[in-house]
């Protein structure tokens, strides 16, 4: 269970957050109470890969030949991981994949389009 701490400046870490037991049972102690009964027995400071507005890169960059890309899912790319092979597999072979991309390209940090998202985790 975790959760986004707003607070958290962008940066590289590896320092754990020893508030964050406190943190974590007053978000529990809301949504799943009995998880307190649990206890924390140990921790560790983890990183995230993510982009600016916090979604992945996901597309063809045109600056070299073929060059497809997929990075930047933080921890939910392990959940979207079927449906980005299937795009990938579509921008291979050619073939229009079965949802518009354009929201995820690089492309959006030169143009502004940005659509910020900081509460998947």
């Amino acid at each position: 269970m975790g959760f986004s701490d707003q607070s958290v400046s962008p940066g590289f870490s590896l320092a754990k957050d020893h508030d964050f037991p406190e943190k974590f049972a007053e978000l529990a102690a809301v949504r799943a109470p009995r998880i307190l009964d649990a206890g924390i027995r140990a921790g560790w400071a983890g990183l995230y890969e993510v982009t600016p507005d916090h979604n992945a890169l996901l597309g063809e960059w045109n600056g070299v030949s073929r060059f497809l890309y997929a990075t930047g899912f933080s921890g939910h790319g392990f959940l979207q991981g079927p449906a980005i092979g299937e795009i990938l597999r579509d921008l291979y072979l050619g073939t229009a994949p079965f949802v518009d991309t354009t929201p995820l390209a690089i492309e959006r940090f030169a143009t502004g389009k940005l659509r910020p998202e900081r509460n998947i985790v």
